[in-house]
């Protein structure tokens, strides 16, 4: 299982439409079972060439004051019906915010 998962984070979730699904889940599982006792998952960014690194924090941690949040983006995925009714994912763009206010967890896109 730990070599599986290694894969599935290490891989481009831009070549293979599941691995986000695969990972996404896997994250949120962890800290379901953690129940409040992990503050976040690390994990490579692979379009950074694995220069960069990811962060998700627990709702917990991620409104404390020691944190500051610099930027906001997100992915835009199409969804498409394949061969026998799958659904397929492909990115469709990146969105970076104009601006965000974090007193009101406003984003402006």
């Amino acid at each position: 299982m730990y070599r599986y998962l290694f894969e599935k984070f290490r891989k481009h979730a831009k070549n293979d439409k599941k691995i986000y699904i695969i990972t996404a889940a896997y994250c949120n599982l962890a800290f379901h079972v953690a129940k409040d006792k992990s503050d976040a998952i690390m994990y490579p960014s692979i379009p950074a060439i694995e220069k960069g690194m990811n962060f998700a924090f627990n709702k917990d941690i991620s409104t404390q004051s020691f944190l500051k949040l610099e930027s906001v983006s997100r992915n835009e995925l199409t969804a498409k019906i394949g061969n026998k009714g799958v659904i397929n994912f492909a990115e469709s763009g990146i969105l970076h915010a104009a601006s965000f206010e974090t007193s009101t967890n406003k984003i402006i896109w």
